[in-house]
């Protein structure tokens, strides 16, 4: 009995793969296109918040796809701890690629009114850039929307697989440690 069935399951295996070929997969249409996806590099400087008064990063910003669609306006955005609803400007209107920005603790103490004594361990500052596509789509750095309790929600700005992806960086982190 064991050997009919097993007979069987490879006849029908190998009906199952034969009868597939190449041609039978659907077309895709020949606009599809990479996606526009920032790519961050920090170039020097601090690897977190620790000392946040001696903190300095330099960093610079291209496109992860090189070939893809290109945006026609580039901001660059810091956060602070989540905070997505009061960011700040750090440059507005780059053109990609961009080099050499840096960033200091002095300027986010400044931005975002932090004491620098009472900085704790796990806060942390952000960089995203806010990107305007040639239809006038907007894809925000940090959006985010007011649940039902008044809460603000932070929503991933790009799919988690692109955080994932092999030299990919949408953001920067610098995260207090201790």
């Amino acid at each position: 009995m064991k050997n009919p069935v097993t007979l069987i399951l490879m006849l029908l295996a190998v009906c199952v793969l034969g009868s597939c070929r190449k041609n039978d997969n659907p077309k895709l249409p020949e606009n599809i296109r990479e996606g526009v996806l920032p790519k961050f590099t920090q170039t020097a400087g601090s690897a977190n918040l620790n000392n946040i008064t001696t903190f300095t990063a330099t960093f610079d910003l291209d496109y992860y796809f090189p070939n893809a669609l290109k945006a026609t306006k580039v901001d660059i955005y810091a956060a602070y701890d989540g905070d997505y609803q009061h960011t700040h400007l750090i440059q507005a209107n780059v053109t990609l690629p961009v080099k050499n920005i840096t960033i200091t603790g002095a300027q986010l103490i400044e931005w975002f009114g932090i004491d620098p004594a009472q900085l704790v361990k796990d806060e942390y500052i952000e960089v995203g850039a806010d990107m305007t596509l040639p239809d006038g789509t907007l894809i925000k750095a940090f959006p985010f929307y007011i649940d039902a309790n008044g809460d603000m929600q932070a929503i991933t700005p790009y799919s988690s697989n692109a955080y994932a992806m092999p030299g990919s960086n949408p953001s920067l982190v610098w995260i207090k440690r201790i």
